[in-house]
């Protein structure tokens, strides 16, 4: 079975992929390598250069390809950029994403299609643990930018001549080798490996971690189970959270180094978050999947991948 991946060379997609393979899946990879890395594969893998932007190299692949199952990845997802920089966010990320469902219509394609959202969707509603079916409420331009590629999707589905079969999956913030951006844990671990303390802004929000490679795991069942178990939306999560500062805990104990922790007012954030508990009831209950690594698994084989690189 063909599976197209659009961003399929970034972090996620540099387990998923392998996995989709190691299960009896075909995978090909599309990515335009601004934060994706060739290096992450092998030369089993088909790797096509091009941009979700562009509507002929999406049309293109598509018609090359005949994909049976669409997973698209791409995306502007480091916050710090797509606060920075909102029009270029909102363009990759939504017109990216109609390109694809442009192209979805008018190749007629009938099968299931994957699109990588956030739990960050979800209103705040404290030690609750947020389902499918909890209250929405996205804030910040990159969390919006996946909120209204949602909305999008479901008009296609809805509203336009497309059969796919659309999963939206929410996923919590992944930990775990090959990370591409600079996100919290890249950021603490560098400074434990460099410097001689440890600089950061908010420390009380709290957030749900889950292994790249449990993420994996659920997307290839996903992928695998019968078309008609093919939920709208899907929590990709622990139904654990941490605290910042608890991350950074963590982080000291896998490096083993107990730096002084300062906390800089210029990198706090006006609007934060404090909870994101994630339920992952019904990821359990189609898939029969549970999360198999813990955090500090995830920071621990992050932080042999920063000092192998």
């Amino acid at each position: 079975m063909r599976v197209l991946v659009y961003g399929g060379a970034g972090f996620l997609g540099s387990s998923l992929n392998f996995l989709l393979r190691r299960k009896g899946l075909e995978p090909y990879i599309f990515d335009n390598f601004t934060t994706g890395k060739k290096s992450f594969f092998n030369n089993e893998f088909e790797i096509i250069e091009g941009d979700i932007c562009n509507s002929e190299e999406v049309d293109s692949s598509f018609e090359n390809i005949k994909p049976e199952i669409v997973i698209h990845l791409a995306a502007i997802h480091h916050i710090p950029t797509a606060e920075s920089n909102p029009v270029e966010t909102l363009k990759v990320n939504l017109n990216g994403t109609c390109n694809i469902l442009n192209t979805i219509e008018k190749r007629q394609f009938k099968g299931k299609f994957g699109f990588a959202s956030t739990g960050g969707v979800y209103k705040d509603l404290g030690d609750e643990s947020l389902n499918e079916l909890s209250v929405v409420d996205p804030i910040g331009i990159y969390t919006l930018s996946k909120y209204y590629c949602e909305q999008i999707i479901e008009y296609y589905k809805k509203e336009r001549n497309c059969n796919f079969q659309p999963t939206i999956f929410r996923l919590f913030n992944l930990v775990g080798k090959n990370e591409t951006n600079d996100h919290l844990l890249p950021a603490i671990l560098e400074q434990l490996l460099k410097s001689d303390h440890i600089k950061h802004g908010n420390l009380s929000p709290k957030r749900d971690y889950i292994h790249v490679d449990d993420a994996s795991s659920l997307i290839t069942k996903w992928a695998k189970e019968d078309i008609n178990k093919t939920p709208q939306y899907l929590n990709v999560c622990s139904n654990q959270q941490y605290s910042v500062r608890e991350v950074i805990n963590i982080c000291k104990e896998v490096a083993g180094k107990d730096l002084p922790l300062i906390q800089d007012r210029e990198r706090v954030r006006k609007s934060d978050r404090l909870n994101q508990k994630g339920d992952r009831s019904l990821a359990k209950t189609l898939y029969n999947w549970a999360p198999e690594k813990s955090l500090y698994n995830g920071i621990s084989d992050l932080w042999k991948d920063l000092i192998k690189r």
